[in-house]
């Protein structure tokens, strides 16, 4: 779904005072400040925080409580001899700034101390730490209980209940344009409160077997289903909550248990044969105008009832409690790992 929860807590980050070795500093071009969105969050580094006349690594200066260059050493070196290693320069293979000595990847220019971290498999600060300070979850659910799954940290935990109305079920959860929390049920939309109750949003008689619903970054709410012949995309016209069905799907497929919404706007489902359940699911992309469905490929996995476009990576998770990663291109699935949970959904981490 499109913009997930995630109202865990990240952990605080673990700054580290990086230090460059005597006689080895990298020279930088002389600059100003720079800008809040570009200072790495460690202190030392060209554009770390400091207090004045606090500490910077040679040669910077401490300006505005962030190391910059001493702009009166700007020149220094040039003119003597030719080439790299005269005046203040070093090795820096990959021109980020950092010498090759203290740069824990040489052949990267977005990777080196005191770089700004992302969700990914990569110390991008070269700190040992992966991913440190982010909260790099998405959130996954079964019938009335919410999950943060790392897929990076491959960790899954228990985030809360909700309480739900009569003998509803969770079926399907995703974040709202502005931030809300909202799920579908049998009888209705819900918004989720950060006490885990639900507040109604619209009543609607949810299309039988309903299990994925996912909203556009305008504020479309998709919901697709499993039932038989009558298997198709709906779309919820809002505020008044009034069902439309955008069309049935093609290749006699039904949905397995999710549907997405990407980056780039593509609607994807988890797609399977209603007439062999225990075949892979395939991933397809759901024409949103007429609900015609094109497939991309194998996913290798059935019963594969969240998907998660998070972090630039396509994640899925299955009543069986697999967490994987989907290729989007060609629906080629990988094993992250188990958990002893049963998912019936999951939602977009970013």
């Amino acid at each position: 779904m499109r913009r997930i929860i995630a109202s865990v807590a990240g952990l605080l980050p673990t700054l580290l005072a990086l230090s460059t070795p005597l006689g080895v500093a990298c020279e930088r071009p002389v600059g100003t400040d720079p800008p809040p969105d570009t200072q790495p969050d460690v202190p030392g580094v060209f554009g770390g925080r400091c207090t004045d006349d606090g500490f910077c690594n040679d040669p910077l200066i401490c300006a505005n409580d962030i190391c910059v260059t001493d702009p009166n050493a700007a020149g220094e070196g040039e003119g003597e001899g030719e080439g790299e290693g005269e005046g203040e320069g070093c090795p820096d293979a990959d021109r980020d700034d950092a010498c090759d000595d203290v740069d824990c990847d040489d052949t990267n220019p977005s990777i080196f101390p005191g770089a700004r971290e992302r969700c990914d498999r990569v110390d991008s600060n070269c700190d040992g730490q992966l991913n440190d300070g982010l909260d790099c979850t998405f959130l996954a659910h079964d019938r009335d209980t919410t999950f943060a799954i790392d897929p990076f940290a491959r960790t899954s935990r228990v985030l809360g209940e909700i309480t739900l109305p009569g003998n509803n079920g969770l079926l399907d959860v995703d974040r709202d344009v502005d931030g809300t929390l909202l799920a579908v049920t049998a009888d209705g939309i819900w918004e989720i409160n950060s006490n885990g109750t639900l507040t109604s949003v619209a009543t609607i008689a949810a299309p039988t077997r309903t299990n994925g619903m996912a909203i556009t970054g305008t504020g479309t709410l998709f919901l697709t289903n499993d039932d038989g012949v009558d298997s198709a995309a709906w779309r919820v016209e809002r505020p008044a909550g009034t069902l439309v069905e955008v069309g049935g799907f093609s290749a006699g497929l039904v949905s397995s248990g999710d549907c997405v919404v990407t980056k780039e706007e593509d609607l994807l489902m988890s797609a399977k044969d209603p007439d062999n359940v225990a075949a892979s699911d395939v991933l397809v992309e759901v024409d949103a105008a007429t609900g015609a469905t094109t497939t991309r490929g194998a996913m290798g996995f059935s019963k594969v009832f969240g998907l998660s476009a998070s972090f630039g990576f396509l994640f899925g998770v299955t009543q069986a409690g697999e967490v994987i990663e989907v290729d989007p291109a060609t629906g080629t699935s990988t094993l992250l790992f188990d958990t002893d949970n049963f998912f019936n959904g999951a939602a977009n981490g970013d």
